[in-house]
């Protein structure tokens, strides 16, 4: 090992033309890190506020062929812009803000140079303060990659692959100061590592170094100190304020306790021989309101460590040890029921079955009244389901409501009862409208309890309900039509009594007073709006205003005329026919309109039983024309006779 080489080490931004500055150095030095492929540390970001000058905090190291490599964070006093460059030559200029901790990786050629091969990240990128990232750089090859909290930031061609004989280093650093006095925030770096045979490796032993960088003025002291922390391996602190003691061992000898749990601080720590070690994390972590984690255990590898369900414990440290808190992802099943019980909610493991039930698909509020599952909100009718639990859950079950709708009648023969949704319809019928009880009297439906006096109705269930069909007695009624010359009206006809149609052969009414509306005979309707008393089987006789026309047509003389008719009846319908001077017609409607014709139309509307009609014969009407022909003659025959006497 070339113990000699850990003092060359180079300043943040190599400048090697700048005469009057310093660049303080503190840190450790690895024992037994030579022939290594890369380095590694983990450094807590730290609000500073240099005034001259830059502090920077890095891992580096020589490579074989004197390169020098390294990768951390800086911290500058000014806002502007700094050019940086490929080892290839070509640069661009990047952006650094005043106080913002920012990453870089600088490499430096075996010859030294004013120029900073290398990048730096956007300011602030490192943040926040008090937390720890990881820096790296490592060789695959002769390639170098330079790596922050494991995102490649960079690479470069160096022609070798390891460091040689040279140690790694980590270093606090105030660069570019022209005074001692600036207040460095002590920085904590700790799982200080090197990448050996394919594994990357804690550095068992370090020493600290108290020095100045490569073109650093020497005549003030260093005013940054490194110690390690609490007796921790490989847990360390440089900066103001701490013991300037160079070249003494920081920690050697240890064992590291690996800790990995998702809710408390993990990572590698290395402890001296024998220290007691306090282990915790949380036992319920929720991640929101409808998914957690719940601790299940610790699993321990290595002499002396802990294997259990405490979520907090003591190990004594005797050995590397490895302590894995193991937890346990859960989802909330909310299961829920606006009537009954139902059961299966609660906290279950992801890609656990939760069994849902409810306990009861009907519940009866009160005989006539009940809820009725109908499906869960995922759309199973099941009272029963299982489920896999990959998500939260919310699933509740579905009630209707239903009413219980009862339709009696003394005969039976009724539809339409038992249980319905609320809102839904319901449709009653009564079947059988009647039972005969002798030849003149039948019990016969009258109205429902509600009023309905149709056997068929309807009705929206919002409520329970009680339907009964009321029968009475009814008992035969003869209705005789008679015209106005009093004979009789033969044949069927409709008779609308209060209201309800009844067909003229089978008219059956209670006792007691009723009004015949009208009556519609041979497709005439007569409204009468006559009052009748019913006791018992009664026999009636209308008259209707219907009557027996003689139709006479005559002419002037009194000679019968041969003359076409047409009679419109009320209702619109007609019938024609001829008279051959007299025809009878039967059962005329009172008010139909009787048409005549024979050389001209006459109308007449009927209100008697015998109508006259006259006309001009065509032989009246030749001898009147052959009257008033011989007059004309004759009076102008002796207009001339007159004249010719006066000559």
């Amino acid at each position: 090992m070339r113990w000699s080489s850990i003092f060359i080490l180079v300043l943040l931004f190599s400048i090697s033309n700048v005469k009057d500055f310093y660049w303080f150095q503190s840190g450790a030095v690895g024992y037994y890190t030579s022939n290594n492929n890369g380095a590694s540390i983990e450094i807590e970001t730290v609000n500073q506020t240099p005034i001259i000058g830059s502090f920077g905090f890095w891992v580096g190291e020589y490579t074989s062929n004197n390169y020098f490599i390294q990768i951390g964070y800086f911290v500058p006093n000014y806002t502007g812009v700094t050019e940086v460059c490929s080892l290839s030559g070509s640069c661009v200029f990047r952006n650094v803000s005043k106080y913002e901790p920012t990453w870089f990786y600088e490499i430096i050629p075996p010859n030294g140079s004013s120029t900073f091969y290398g990048n730096i990240g956007s300011p602030d990128s490192v943040g926040p303060f008090g937390s720890f990232h990881t820096y790296k750089m490592y060789s695959i090859g002769n390639v170098w990659f330079f790596v922050v909290d494991n995102k490649t930031v960079g690479s470069a061609y160096l022609g070798s692959s390891s460091s040689g004989s040279f140690p790694a280093t980590a270093i606090a650093e105030g660069a570019n100061m022209s005074n001692n006095n600036e207040y460095m925030n002590p920085v904590i770096f700790y799982n200080f590592s090197i990448y050996k045979y394919g594994y990357w490796l804690p550095v068992s032993e370090a020493k600290s170094i108290i020095f100045y960088g490569i073109g650093s003025q020497k005549l003030l002291p260093n005013p940054y100190g490194v110690e390690e922390v609490n007796n921790r391996v490989n847990y360390f602190e440089a900066g103001s304020n701490i013991p300037i003691i160079n070249n003494t061992i920081l920690w050697t000898n240890g064992y590291y306790l690996n800790i990995n749990s998702p809710f408390s601080r993990s990572g590698t720590f290395g402890y001296t021989t024998g220290s007691a070690v306090e282990i915790s994390t949380p036992l319920l972590v929720y991640k929101n309101s409808s998914a957690r984690y719940v601790f299940v255990g610790w699993r321990g590898i290595g002499i002396g460590s802990y294997t259990g369900k405490s979520n907090s414990t003591t190990i004594i440290i005797i050995s590397n040890i490895t302590e894995e808190a193991i937890y346990a992802k859960q989802y909330l099943v909310n299961v829920s029921s606006p009537i009954g019980n139902v059961t299966g909610g609660g906290w279950y493991n992801i890609s656990s079955i939760a069994n849902i039930s409810l306990k009861n698909r009907i519940i009866y509020i009160y005989p006539n009244v009940r809820y009725v599952f109908v499906n869960w909100s995922n759309g199973n009718t099941s009272t029963s389901l299982s489920i896999v639990v990959n998500r939260p859950i919310n699933i509740g079950a579905n009630f209707v409501k239903q009413y219980f709708i009862n339709v009696s009648s003394p005969i039976g023969n009724v539809t339409g009862g038992g249980w319905y949704n609320i809102s839904s319809i319901a449709n009653i019928s009564l079947k059988k409208l009647y039972i005969k009880i002798n030849n003149n009297t039948i019990l016969a439906f009258q109205n429902w309890s509600n009023g309905i006096s149709s056997p068929q109705f309807s009705v929206v269930v919002n409520n329970t309900y009680h339907f009964y069909a009321n029968f009475v007695d009814k008992f035969k009624v003869n209705i005789y039509l008679t015209n106005l010359n009093n004979k009789t009206l033969n044949g069927s006809f409709i008779a609308y009594i209060d209201g309800l149609r009844y067909n003229s052969s089978n008219i059956y009414l209670t006792n007691g007073t009723h009004i015949i509306n009208y009556i519609l005979f041979n497709g005439n309707k007569f409204v009468l709006n006559k009052t009748i008393y019913v006791n018992g089987p009664s026999n009636f006789h209308i008259q209707l205003p219907i009557q027996n026309i003689n139709l006479y047509t005559t002419s002037f003389l009194g000679l019968p005329i041969n003359a076409s008719y047409l009679i419109i009846f009320p209702n619109n319908t007609h019938q024609t026919g001829f008279t051959n001077g007299h025809i009878l017609l039967k059962n005329v409607p009172y008010n139909s309109t009787i048409y005549v014709n024979y050389i001209y139309n006459q109308s007449y509307k009927v209100n008697s039983s015998k109508v006259n009609i006259s006309f001009l014969s065509w032989p009246e009407i030749a001898i009147i024309l052959i009257i008033i022909f011989g007059a004309i003659y004759a009076r102008v025959h002796g207009f001339r006779h007159r004249r010719q006497y006066k000559r």
